[in-house]
């Protein structure tokens, strides 16, 4: 399927022929595809013009709700047709990395829904690729164009939030259960995402740990933490198996609470005024510093109507269009890559896991048995079996250890 397939040479993104809209196929017409089309065919730079997918039952079902538009089994066949500019890639994600190898190879401008790839060194070589053809190489994240996610992030402006805090998010359902991925894999991309856009940067540092309540192969519970500069952490909990169906996102800075609710649609962003700060030092207190505490209303702000899906979409064809950049481009999807990974492969389970992000610097994380592999980093036995904030001035972020701690001693005379 995949021999033979070439691309004479690199496109610049401002080639598109001005005035010619942007013909689109669709590969995979599963869960998520028939809202691809949906939207596809409403976007008014953009023409969808095939599906493809390889179970004729849903072949038949994208024929009978878009009856303009073609239909095929295979990529030989699609990749013959000329009225396909670019492609999105709505199949499982074990599937991505390839398709979006070969859609680049032939010229072709890609969504993909995410990961782009399971692995870093995926994700590196598709960006280089696009960035050689000249293509749009675009990432999924659907949430960082919903509006109440926008909308969290003007409530978190500096003079309003104050100094941030924390993040935490929940993410949980009874299923869907994927066959290639775990819960990790899965859902929690959407909230590092939206951490990481909240925030303006990358994590420093990552732990995770998953488990199997199902007994299956893959993790289908799973809690992540992520560490940003500032000593701001981020929370994640993703689940296949809580009857409680969660969509939630919270930041707390020092000034007031932002709580982003996706199933909420009366109240999808809430502003609570409330917050602590730490004032001005105590006299002869030994550093405890008072308190000061804000207490205020309760804020619902309104929310402009739209849909992220939609928003989304319509970045990927301006971007063909006119060659700007999308806000979710394929470097954005590597960086979500190097994020917190509990296991050495995405559909297997590692119990306890550490990775550092970036050239950063691992701490309150959990033990790592055997050595492992982290981005830019390798650290094996060495790491003591937890790393505890306590008051030794020497290893402010390690356990203290008797006699070689001279605070630690000072304590058990005191």
């Amino acid at each position: 399927m995949t021999a033979g397939f070439t691309v004479d040479g690199p496109v610049p993104h401002d080639r598109h022929p001005a005035g010619q809209r942007v013909r689109l196929a669709l590969v995979g017409f599963g869960s998520w595809g028939p809202n691809y089309a949906r939207v596809l065919n409403e976007l008014p730079d953009a023409q969808l013009t095939v599906v493809c997918d390889r179970r004729p039952d849903r072949l038949a079902l994208a024929r009978d709700r878009h009856r303009a538009v073609s239909t095929c089994d295979n990529l030989d066949d699609l990749f013959a047709r000329d009225d396909v500019d670019a492609l999105v890639i709505a199949t499982p994600a074990s599937t991505h990395e390839e398709l979006v190898r070969i859609a680049l190879h032939n010229g072709r401008h890609v969504l993909v829904e995410k990961p782009m790839a399971l692995n870093v060194d995926g994700c590196n070589a598709l960006y280089d690729l696009a960035e050689s053809a000249g293509r749009v190489l675009m990432v999924g994240y659907t949430f960082l164009y919903n509006g109440g996610v926008r909308k969290m992030k003007e409530c978190m402006r500096p003079d309003e939030f104050g100094r941030p805090y924390y993040l935490h998010a929940t993410r949980t359902n009874l299923g869907p259960i994927r066959q290639d991925v775990n819960a990790v894999w899965d859902l929690a991309p959407h909230d590092i995402a939206i951490f990481n856009y909240l925030l303006d940067e990358q994590p420093l540092w990552a732990s995770a740990i998953g488990t199997r309540v199902l007994r299956t192969t893959r993790d289908d519970v799973a809690f992540a933490t992520l560490g940003y500069s500032s000593d701001v952490v981020g929370n994640i909990h993703v689940s296949w198996t809580d009857p409680d169906k969660v969509r939630e996102v919270v930041a707390v800075g020092s000034r007031r609470r932002v709580v982003f609710n996706d199933l909420n649609d009366g109240e999808r962003v809430r502003v609570f005024e409330r917050g602590v700060s730490a004032g001005e030092a105590i006299v002869d207190s030994y550093g405890e510093f008072k308190l000061l505490v804000r207490d205020g209303d309760i804020v619902s702000p309104k929310i402009e109507p739209s849909e992220p899906l939609k928003n989304q979409c319509l970045d990927f064809v301006a971007s063909i269009v006119t060659g700007r950049p999308q806000l979710a481009k394929g470097r954005f999807g590597l960086r979500r890559q190097r994020d917190p990974r509990p296991s050495r492969h995405p559909s297997g389970s590692h119990r306890r896991a550490a990775r550092a992000i970036a050239g950063g610097t691992p701490k309150a994380v959990p033990y790592v048995r055997e050595e492992s592999e982290v981005v830019g980093h390798r650290f094996s036995g060495a790491v003591p079996p937890t790393y505890e904030r306590s008051q030794c001035r020497r290893a402010p972020l390690q356990r203290c250890r008797g006699s070689a701690c001279l605070d630690e001693r000072r304590a058990r005379v005191g």
